[in-house]
This record gives structure tokens, sequence and C-alpha cells, in this order.
């Protein structure tokens, strides 16, 4: 079964989503999880860059690229694998393609909508998640029955390129254990944007982001 399913909406992100990638797919031994990308209509090269990574019809492996400097993490484990067990992990990546820029609230709507796992991860295209993150959530989480998981995150500012990150932490998991009112659940929530939260598919419903607000959506969903 699929235990996390990674929604990253992104567009013309061709600088930052390889790191992003990075993060997660090193960590692909873990646990069984999906990616994945709503292109919200990327007019650079990061809808190449992402089919690349990709699983697709050719057997090149990732190291194979021009791009492959940026996942250092995601190559050490790929060296230990067969090229079969590393395309199946590439597989787990879908792409949904949209021909026009909708935001990233409507993005990440598609992206629940096309979700199967037990739990949705809304990351962002400029975000590393920690590098015990899923180990931690796979124990203590993801085969448990929690609503939504709060953690913690860190700013990161990386001088090739110069951007900065946002590095998503989860050694603060088990935070909502003891919140079974409805007003304390929603004064956790309402502070804070959903890429510090984990939440269950199921628990989350029918619920959307708002593709009206361009701005704190998150706080509003």
């Amino acid at each position: 079964d699929v235990l996390c399913s990674f929604i990253i909406p992104i567009r013309n992100r061709e600088h930052t989503i390889c790191y992003c990638f990075d993060s997660i797919l090193c960590q692909a031994l873990v646990c069984n999880y999906e990616i994945i990308i709503v292109d919200d209509a990327s007019t650079d090269n990061t809808k190449s860059i992402i089919r690349k990574i990709a699983n697709s019809s050719t057997n090149l492996r990732l190291s194979d690229f021009d791009f492959c400097a940026e996942l250092p993490e995601t190559l050490n484990l790929f060296s230990s694998i067969t090229t079969q067990e590393e395309l199946d992990i590439r597989a787990r990546i879908k792409i949904i393609s949209l021909n026009s820029n909708v935001g990233a609230a409507a993005a990440r709507n598609i992206g629940i909508n096309n979700a199967i796992g037990k739990y949705l991860w809304f990351v962002d295209s400029d975000d590393f998640i920690s590098r015990d993150a899923l180990s931690i959530l796979t124990s203590l989480v993801f085969n448990n029955n929690f609503d939504v998981v709060k953690f913690a995150k860190q700013s990161l500012f990386l001088p090739s390129p110069p951007r900065s990150y946002r590095l998503l932490s989860s050694f603060q998991v088990p935070m909502l254990s003891h919140i079974n009112d409805v007003s304390g659940l929603l004064f956790v929530l309402g502070h804070g944007a959903v890429w510090c939260s984990v939440f269950n598919r199921e628990f989350v419903g029918k619920v959307r982001f708002n593709p009206d607000f361009e701005y704190s959506e998150d706080s509003l969903f």
C-alpha cells in the first residue's frame, strides 16, 4: 500500500526542483510512497527535468543526466541498487501537466484528487525533507491512525544557486496526540502552512484549497 502521497505544485522551478527531489528519493527504501508533480504550465526547463527524473521508456540511469550533481544523496542510494530497482523508484513519480497557470491552491487540489496514499504531504518545490523524516513518520504515524501531524521547519540558504530553502523536520511528530477538542485542533492548524503538516487523506475528505486565494490559502485549508 502507498503510505504517503507527496503533492508538489510547481511552476518554473528548474533551479530548485532537483534539491527537493533529492531529499525525497534518497529515502525511497524506507516506505512505499508516490510523488505527484502538478506542473502549473511551466515555461522554463522544469518540465524537461522532471520528465527525465521520472521513469520513462528509457533505461538511462539518473547518473547519466547533466543535472545529476544536484541529486547527491539519491545517486548514493542508486549506486547500490540495480537499474530496474532504480527505475521502479523513479516510476513512483506522477506528472500532471496543466496547459494554463491555475495557481498553487488549484494545483494542490488536482494533486489531492489524484492521490492514493494514506497520508498527504504538501511539499513546495523549494523545500527539503529531513533525512530521517520518512523513517520517523513511518514508525510513529503512517502505521497508526493520526489524523494530522505537525512538525518544525528550518530556513536554509544555499550559495549555488543562491536560494533560500526550507528544511522540513519531523522531530515533533507526537504533538497532536493529546488534542481532542475542535477548538484546540483549529488553533494549532490555523498557525502554520500546510508544508509543515501531514494529513490523513480520509480525514481531509472533500476539503480542498480555495483557488480564489493567492496567499494564506494554507491557513484557510
